[in-house]
């Protein structure tokens, strides 16, 4: 036991720093990029993704293709070009010929 706390108040502060640890724990959302949905003009197809924010400080957000699309994923040119409340867009050079898998890591900061 902690000299300045006792049981209860040593398990408040473990439950705190457990709850601020798991809140800060990256979250992951699988996307997939459908061949279809791709907008000819702009290249660009917006996806939902759960728990994205439009603040681009208050989050890190990184795309990552599955192995199995990443070379379709790097020939087509895609860069993840918006984000807003729910949603990610992605931009082509050229418009995948496939579906394509993303795995989307967000990080709190």
């Amino acid at each position: 036991m902690h000299k300045y706390l006792g049981p209860e108040g040593l398990a408040t502060a473990i439950g705190l720093l457990k709850g601020y640890a798991d809140e800060k724990k990256p979250k992951r959302q699988t996307v997939v990029l459908d061949q279809s949905k791709w907008d000819s003009a702009s290249k660009s197809q917006t996806v939902e993704v759960v728990g994205v924010l439009a603040d681009e400080l208050a989050q890190v957000i990184i795309p990552m293709p599955a192995i199995a699309n990443q070379s379709d994923y790097v020939k087509s040119g895609i860069l993840l070009t918006n984000q807003g409340d729910g949603s990610l867009t992605f931009t082509a050079t050229a418009i995948p010929k496939a579906n394509l898998t993303v795995y989307i890591a967000i990080f709190a900061v």
